[in-house]
């Protein structure tokens, strides 16, 4: 038998893109993408390119919390706006002659926590049914001013009225906080508050070693003879005669502080002020043995004391705060005048950075 070679393979088609220009549009099917080249940043990226980026992005963030309040807050304005004022809840049903009202102090405490108090305690004197009121405090404290305002509106509240105020603390009760506690005519602090941290600190930065390595120079101007104008300023190098001012003003409001404990609690504290005011936070059996509080316990002591002190055996327990607006919600806050519309963004925030001011704060660290 005799070999026979097989039949050629058919011809093949040809491989690859068809015929036309080497590199059409791109994207196309078949067609290689030329290479994407993206600029690294080096470490030549300067300073003012640094300080434009973060501008664009903080304006970018504005813009779209701006649009998002248009859109939706004042496109539901019967949400936000229509609600009544305030609320109230009742947590006791008692004798509605024994009424007894709530409020509470929660979060830091700012000019916006003042304002809020104050409606809310002018419902209370407004109501002739009161007989007592109860505070509830839950803060790390706040502002030297709105602090020291709350403390006023108390004892002035018991001065006019007569009637008790009993303070229970919760998870915190610190600096601003314990401030305004000793306004009550008794204070309870529940087992595992933290109170106490009396003394005052002003958040503060320095960025002068930051501009001079990028050759940043503050150029304010102050008026002549204006000396201490700019004390404090984060953008130059701070002067031992600047700083010496800043502290003076510290403890001055710490004196302030020290008198209020004493004024409050005074005849109860078991050690010198300055002993105990050394900005130490206090567990609750400390400050008990301490006098900064009068008993370890919750809502149901203040209660149990209120029967034994002032008969009021059967108290009706209602809560009174303010309606949130679904603007707050989002850390917005409006005012309608004249048919204008101001927003307002997380002021305290800004100002906190921008305007360092005295605090009766505790930081947790």
């Amino acid at each position: 038998m005799s070999y026979q070679s097989p039949p050629p393979f058919p011809p093949q088609p040809p491989q690859g893109p068809p015929p036309g220009p080497p590199y059409p549009p791109y994207g196309g099917y078949g067609y290689p993408m030329p290479p994407i080249i993206v600029p690294q940043s080096g470490g030549g990226r300067s300073f003012a390119s640094a300080i434009l980026t973060t501008f664009a992005i903080t304006i970018l963030g504005l813009s779209l919390t701006l649009n998002f309040y248009f859109l939706v807050v004042a496109g539901v304005s019967s949400l936000a706006g229509s609600a009544s004022p305030s609320r109230s809840d009742v947590l006791i049903s008692g004798d509605l002659g024994q009424k007894i009202y709530r409020l509470e102090i929660k979060g830091l405490i700012t000019d916006q926590t003042h304002l809020q108090f104050a409606r809310l305690l002018r419902q209370v004197r407004e109501d002739a049914t009161t007989k007592a009121l109860l505070i509830h405090i839950d803060t790390p404290g706040g502002t030297v001013t709105a602090s020291d305002e709350i403390y006023q509106l108390l004892r002035k509240f018991r001065t006019d009225t007569k009637l008790p105020v009993v303070i229970t603390q919760g998870g915190l009760a610190t600096s601003g906080g314990y401030y305004i506690s000793a306004a009550g005519d008794r204070v309870f602090s529940h087992r595992t508050t933290l109170t106490g941290n009396i003394g005052v600190l002003m958040q503060r930065f320095n960025v002068a070693k930051l501009m001079d390595k990028y050759g940043v120079e503050d150029a304010t101007i102050t008026s002549t003879g204006a000396t201490f104008k700019d004390a404090g300023s984060m953008f130059r190098e701070e002067k031992p005669a600047e700083r010496q001012y800043l502290q003076s003003l510290m403890d001055q409001a710490f004196t302030t502080f020290k008198d209020v404990v004493v004024e409050g609690r005074g005849k109860n504290l078991t050690a010198p002020i300055n002993d105990i005011a050394n900005g130490k936070v206090y567990t609750a059996p400390e400050a008990l043995k301490l006098g900064l509080v009068d008993e370890v316990g919750g809502q149901d002591a203040a209660l149990a004391w209120l029967a034994a002190k002032h008969g009021l055996t059967a108290p009706h327990l209602v809560r009174l705060e303010e309606t949130p607006s679904l603007a707050s919600l989002f850390g917005l806050t409006t005012s309608l005048k004249s048919g204008e519309t101001r927003v307002d963004i997380a002021r305290e925030a800004v100002d906190s950075i921008l305007s360092p001011r005295p605090m009766y704060l505790w930081r947790g660290n």
